[in-house]
């Protein structure tokens, strides 16, 4: 009772878009790098960024064209602040959004699937597949063997599906993609763990 209580108050609070990315940075660092180098993008690709949220990414990397979108209006507005060249945000529901229009080279779904259900993110990853040429590059906080900070930072988390390195594995496996790259890391104070893939059709 009280860790849901606690849970709901955590949602509240970084719910804002500034909080929650000032808690990334309090919490020992948002560790930017394993990602950048599994999505290895140029200035030629088209970039899709799935739960962009307040668009770091389009300052981090190379593209010809950048889509970014999530749910949060909030979130959006200070994305759209950022004034990035050829970077277009737009919102809307992940889980139902037609992606089909788009022509994307690589795509980013960066703290995305520990909000989703196995079935949503399957099927999330799945419609992703036809429409991506390159590759998928996905990263999520997990739970850790021992480490009590890590875990009781999960067990807080707003996604509620935080899921083990063996589950995120298997439910990989249920899409039509494969791991071509894997990347597990710790923040800089290594208070919270991360897993980051780099998925092929």
């Amino acid at each position: 009772m009280l860790l849901e209580k606690l849970r709901q108050v955590t949602k509240r609070i970084f719910d804002q878009p500034v909080l929650y990315d000032a808690r990334k940075i309090l919490l020992g660092g948002w560790p930017f790098e394993p990602t950048l180098s599994l999505l290895d993008s140029t200035g030629s690709d088209v970039i899709l960024d799935v739960g962009c949220g307040t668009g770091h990414f389009s300052e981090k990397i190379q593209f010809r064209q950048y889509y970014g979108f999530d749910n949060d209006a909030k979130a959006l507005q200070v994305a759209t602040r950022r004034k990035v060249p050829n970077a277009v945000f737009q919102m809307g529901d992940i889980r139902h959004f037609n992606f089909q229009g788009l022509k994307p080279t690589q795509a980013i779904l960066s703290g995305v699937l520990h909000h989703l259900s196995d079935d949503e993110a399957v099927r999330l990853l799945n419609d992703l597949a036809p429409i991506v040429s390159r590759w998928i590059v996905t990263e999520d906080p997990i739970y850790a063997q021992y480490h009590v900070l890590n875990n009781l930072l999960c067990r807080l988390d707003r996604g509620e599906h935080v899921r083990t390195e063996e589950e995120m594995l298997a439910l990989i496996a249920k899409t039509n993609l494969t791991v071509e790259k894997k990347s597990v890391f710790y923040s800089n104070t290594r208070i919270s763990k991360h897993i980051a893939f780099r998925l092929v059709p």
